[in-house]
């Protein structure tokens, strides 16, 4: 079964390379990125469109789900991992002002919890248990409306890759990506 893994829609702080965590901000006025997306999402005849429970995940799954013709649901452990004190600042800020971090980032990144944040570890456990129990209920493919660090938490969830690099995915990559989930990266580990 293929999942299509979509951001949400873009914000100031997205556009200025900010780390969102689970800060409540508009979206940007124009919206262009959904319309050029369909093209992606329209032959996976998705047959729903789940999103996490914030504005930008919201209005994102809402205005994709109107052109495609398939239900959207809001589903609380797609939550955005909480980045803390880091919600805000750009990757260089982060790694600047968190020196012994950043340098965890790059050798064992689910060790970290930023500082007043979520254990990233923690957010992939959740995100991991969300897309298994989804798999699960579902025969066809669908697609998931993610803010950017959960995003990548859940593709290194499906494809079982090294989540490397979580920072620097966390304000790049805004177009969806389908990944066929391997087995073994969603299996139940207990």
């Amino acid at each position: 079964m293929k999942i299509a893994l979509i951001p949400c829609r873009e914000c100031a702080w997205t556009r200025g390379g900010r780390l969102l965590g689970r800060v409540e901000v508009s979206p940007c006025d124009e919206d262009t990125q959904t319309s050029e997306w369909l093209s992606t999402l329209a032959p996976l005849a998705l047959e729903a469109i789940l999103h996490s429970p914030d504005e930008l995940a919201t209005q994102t799954a809402a205005r994709l789900a109107a052109e495609l013709g398939v239900k959207t649901r809001s589903v609380d452990s797609f939550k955005e991992v909480d980045l803390g004190l880091w919600s805000g600042l750009t990757v260089n800020e982060v790694r600047s002002r968190y020196a012994t971090a950043a340098r965890q980032l790059d050798d064992s990144p689910l060790s970290i919890t930023p500082p007043d944040g979520e254990r990233f570890s923690d957010a992939l456990n959740r995100l991991s248990k969300a897309l298994r129990d989804q798999i699960a209920r579902r025969d066809r493919p669908f697609g998931v409306v993610l803010r950017p660090m959960a995003l990548a938490l859940a593709a290194h969830a499906l494809t079982g890759q090294p989540p490397t690099g979580l920072l620097e995915s966390a304000t790049e990559g805004r177009t969806p990506t389908v990944l066929e989930p391997q087995a073994e990266a969603v299996a139940d580990p207990s």
